[in-house]
C-alpha cells in the first residue's frame, strides 16, 4: 500500500509539474492550452527587397528671376546642388539629364560625361545664363511646372525639381484665389500621375543658402536683400527608385548648409521589423513564449525605487527600409496609438544595431496597473508641422517678422501634393501591434 501511495504521489507530482510548465509556456493563455488565442496567429511579413536598379535622373532647375540671388557668385546654393548631383552620378545613375524650367523646359545637354556636365552646369549658373537660356522669367506657375515635370517622369525616371517654390500671382490678381487654384492644379497633376503609377513617391528637402539679389514679393515689387533664404529640392518617381537615391545619397551628405527639413509621401504601406526589447523599461513584465516579439504578460508597475509606481516598455523598430528620414520619425505627433492609457516617446539607439529607432510606451500615472490591451501603433501619413511654420502667408514685406526664413505659398504646393496621395484606406506608412497582458 505504501508503494502504491508513493506511485500515486509521483504521478500527481508529474501532472502538476507538466501543468506548471504549460502555464509558464502559455502564461498569456487563460484556457491553459498550448496555444495563445490572442497572439498565436499574429505575425508580420517583412519583405526586404534589394533594388540595384539605376534610375534615369532628370534635373529641373527653375531659372526665373526670383532665383537670380542664389546664383550670384560662388554660393551655398551651388555647393548644395553640386554635391547632391555629383553624389547621385557617382552612386545611383548612369544617365543624368539637366534642364532649366520656367514657362517651358529648356534642355541643357552636351557631350560631356555626367560628372563633367554637372561641373559645367554649376560653373555656368548665373543670372546672365538664366536669361540667355530663355523662357518667361517674370512669373512662376508652379502647378504648370509640376505638370510638365510629371509628364516627363517615366517609370524608370526620378525627377529632381530645384526651386525657391515661391508663388508669384503678380499685380492685379486676387492672391488668395490664385493660391487655392494653384493648390488644386498641383493636386490634379499628381492625382493623374497616381492613376498610372501606384508606387509613386515624392520626397521634398528644404535647404538654406545665402541669397544676394532682388527678392520679388507677390505683387512683383523688388527688394534688394543679402541674407539666408530657403530653397527646395523635390524628388518625384517610383518609391523604390527614390529609395535607391535616398540610401546611397542620404540627406546628411548634402553640403552647403545641409537639409533643414524633409517631407515624404507615397501610396505604399510598409511592414517593418520590430519587437519588445529588454531595456529601457520601468516596472516588470514577461514575454509570451508563443510570440515573444509582440506579446508581454504579467505587466506591472515598479513597486520600489525611483521608478516606483511607473510602467514603461520599449519597442526596437527598424525604419531603415522606409522612404522617410530625418525629424519626421522622432516626433510623437506623427504617430497614433489605439489606447489613451499610454504616452509615446521616440529616441535613436546610441550605437548602430538592428534597430533604427526605440519607441517607448509609458503608462499614464492615473492608470492603476497595465490592463489587457491590444495596442495598435500607426506611423501616420500627414503633413509635418514645419510646412505651416515655414509658409509666408502674406508675401508682401520680406523684412517683416520672420518672413526672411519663410516661403510665400509653400503649404499650398505641399498640401496639393499631399491631398493627391491622401485616402482613408491608406492613412499610414506603418502599422504595428503589441499585446499587453
Amino acid at each position: 500500500m505504501i508503494q502504491i501511495g508513493r506511485l500515486i504521489n509521483q504521478s500527481l507530482y508529474a501532472v502538476l509539474l507538466a501543468a506548471t510548465y504549460v502555464t509558464m509556456l502559455c502564461g498569456c493563455n487563460d484556457l491553459g492550452t498550448r496555444q495563445c488565442p490572442r497572439c498565436q496567429t499574429f505575425k508580420t511579413d517583412i519583405s526586404k527587397q534589394s533594388n540595384d536598379t539605376k534610375p534615369i535622373v532628370n534635373v529641373y532647375l527653375e531659372n526665373s528671376g526670383s532665383m537670380f540671388g542664389y546664383v550670384n557668385g560662388l554660393t551655398e546654393f551651388e555647393e548644395s546642388v553640386y554635391s547632391y548631383l555629383s553624389d547621385i552620378c557617382l552612386n545611383c545613375t548612369d544617365s543624368l539629364n539637366l534642364y532649366y524650367i520656367n514657362s517651358r523646359i529648356v534642355p541643357l545637354q552636351n557631350k560631356l560625361s555626367n560628372n563633367a556636365r554637372i561641373k559645367d552646369f554649376i560653373e555656368r549658373l548665373s543670372p546672365n545664363h538664366f536669361v540667355s537660356a530663355g523662357g518667361s522669367l517674370g512669373t512662376t506657375d508652379i502647378a504648370e511646372m509640376m505638370f510638365s515635370v510629371l509628364n516627363k517622369t517615366d517609370d524608370d525616371v526620378v525627377s529632381v525639381f530645384i526651386s525657391d517654390c515661391i508663388f508669384s500671382p503678380g499685380k492685379g490678381i486676387n492672391a488668395s484665389e490664385y493660391l487655392v487654384n494653384q493648390e488644386i492644379g498641383v493636386k490634379v497633376a499628381f492625382a493623374d500621375k497616381l492613376k498610372d503609377e501606384s508606387t509613386f513617391c515624392v520626397k521634398a528637402y528644404r535647404l538654406n543658402g545665402k541669397f544676394n539679389g532682388k527678392y520679388y514679393n507677390r505683387l512683383d515689387q523688388p527688394t534688394n536683400i543679402s541674407d539666408i533664404r530657403p530653397f527646395y529640392m523635390i524628388l518625384m518617381g517610383r518609391e523604390d527608385l527614390i529609395n535607391v537615391i535616398s540610401k546611397k545619397v542620404p540627406e546628411e551628405k548634402i553640403k552647403g548648409r545641409g537639409v533643414e527639413h524633409s517631407f515624404t509621401i507615397s501610396k505604399s504601406t510598409h511592414n517593418v521589423n520590430y519587437e519588445v526589447i529588454a531595456t529601457p523599461k520601468m516596472g516588470t513584465f514577461k514575454k509570451c513564449m508563443k510570440n515573444p516579439k509582440f506579446h508581454i504578460i504579467d505587466a506591472k508597475k515598479a513597486d520600489k525605487g525611483k521608478k516606483q509606481g511607473k510602467f514603461m516598455f520599449t519597442l526596437g523598430v527598424d525604419f531603415s527600409g522606409l522612404p522617410i528620414a530625418g525629424d519626421y520619425l522622432i516626433h510623437p505627433e506623427n504617430y497614433s496609438l489605439s489606447s489613451k492609457d499610454y504616452t509615446l516617446s521616440i529616441s535613436t539607439p546610441k550605437e548602430k544595431g538592428k534597430y533604427s529607432h526605440l519607441l517607448s510606451f509609458t503608462l499614464n500615472k492615473q492608470i492603476h496597473q497595465p490592463s489587457k490591451c491590444d495596442l495598435k501603433i500607426m506611423l501616420k501619413k500627414q503633413l509635418p508641422s514645419w510646412i505651416a511654420q515655414c509658409t509666408d502667408e502674406d508675401g508682401l514685406n520680406i523684412h517683416q517678422g520672420d518672413a526672411m526664413t519663410k516661403t510665400y505659398g509653400l503649404k499650398y504646393l505641399l498640401e496639393g501634393i499631399y491631398e493627391a496621395f491622401d485616402c482613408d484606406d491608406n492613412s499610414c506608412f506603418v502599422g504595428m501591434k503589441v499585446f499587453i497582458n
